[in-house]
């Protein structure tokens, strides 16, 4: 039987992802006990005894705070080593190299575009055109690094018909975040699959995360897909709630948003500002300049042109007007009490 180039090429990628699925094997399997903690441990010991014998309390206080919290790093370290035993106990069959290329070849019945680039040791799928809510995702890219089997991640995702969300351009799923899937309730089927080798089980479950979609577990729920970030909180706005500010143009949500008294408009709160002189709140088009002292006030409260500090004061016009009065009652009073003003003659003495 003569292979296509196609079956031949899934030969080669499936010798080179077995490998490395026992090389990741391998290094679950390893366990590295924590011997430099045991020995920071046991040093940690002498000194405190140390402070018992030199009788230093404070010393041993402080050695023995230390000591609790390396002893308890030691027992979460064991009981991590412990679950790893147990796990390779209970460890599920690798796939045989065979059952690797026939996964391989079941790939291009399920997807529409399969690509097995050898060079760059990824394997990727296409999935359809994703939709929820009425807002269309487009296509998205399963891209899988077999070198990188052994690490948490080693897929990624990326989206082909890129329809970002308005609020953040990396947001491009509601469950993708910086290319890297929550996989929810999935999590232990995709680890499973990729311990095994089991990679048309892999992309089905991954392609099934991605076309479903939980509000609970979303980076960023798709009703809010096309808001925009308010600028005072930068809380999500969608266009029903949001506002813009008739005076800077900035985009806020109704929590963010101040009223104006004067021209009754809504604006945001930096657009707001409170009259020194009667506490209301007015917005910075309707505040008026003192024209002696500069400040701001609103027209109520300014007259002709000035704020209350800078008007005169009637009491002092008052007070200056009688002073002016009676130094004028004063005048006549001397000046009609002048012997000159009697018809007497002044004479030397």
């Amino acid at each position: 039987m003569s292979w296509s180039k196609t079956q031949r090429q899934h030969w080669r990628a499936a010798l080179r992802i077995h490998r490395q699925l026992v090389k990741a094997r391998h290094e679950r399997e390893a366990l590295e006990l924590p011997h430099t903690l045991w020995q920071r441990l046991v040093a940690k010991k002498h000194m405190h005894q140390a402070a018992l014998d030199f009788q230093w309390p404070h010393v041993q206080a402080e050695l023995e705070h230390d000591l609790q919290h390396m002893l308890s790093d030691l027992v979460i370290r064991s009981q991590e080593l412990l679950k790893s035993l147990k796990q390779q106990t209970e460890k599920l069959p690798l796939i045989t190299l065979p059952e690797l290329w026939r996964e391989l070849e079941f790939l291009d019945d399920e997807f529409e575009e399969v690509e097995c680039d050898l060079q760059a040791c990824e394997l990727r799928i296409t999935t359809q055109v994703i939709e929820f809510e009425g807002t269309i995702l487009g296509r998205f890219q399963v891209i899988l690094e077999w070198k990188y089997l052994s690490n948490r991640h080693c897929y990624r995702i990326k989206a082909l018909d890129s329809n970002p969300a308005t609020s953040n351009e990396e947001m491009v799923h509601p469950h993708v975040n910086n290319e890297i899937l929550c996989e929810g309730a999935g999590t232990t089927s995709i680890n499973e699959a990729l311990q095994q080798g089991r990679l048309f089980d892999f992309f089905l479950i991954v392609q099934q995360i991605l076309s479903t979609y939980n509000s609970d577990s979303a980076y960023l729920k798709i009703s809010n897909w096309d808001g925009q970030n308010c600028q005072s909180c930068s809380a999500l706005v969608d266009d029903d709630d949001g506002s813009t500010c008739p005076c800077c143009g900035d985009l806020i949500c109704g929590e963010c948003s101040g009223y104006c008294q004067n021209c009754t408009d809504t604006m945001c709160q930096s657009c707001v500002k409170s009259c020194p002189h009667c506490d209301n709140y007015f917005c910075t088009r309707c505040m008026i300049h003192c024209s002696a002292c500069m400040a701001d006030g609103c027209d109520a409260c300014l007259s002709e042109g000035l704020c209350p500090n800078c008007q005169p004061n009637e009491e002092i016009e008052n007070d200056e007007s009688i002073e002016s009065s009676n130094d004028e009652e004063d005048e006549q009073a001397s000046t009609s009490l002048d012997p000159l003003c009697l018809g007497q003659a002044a004479f030397s003495a």
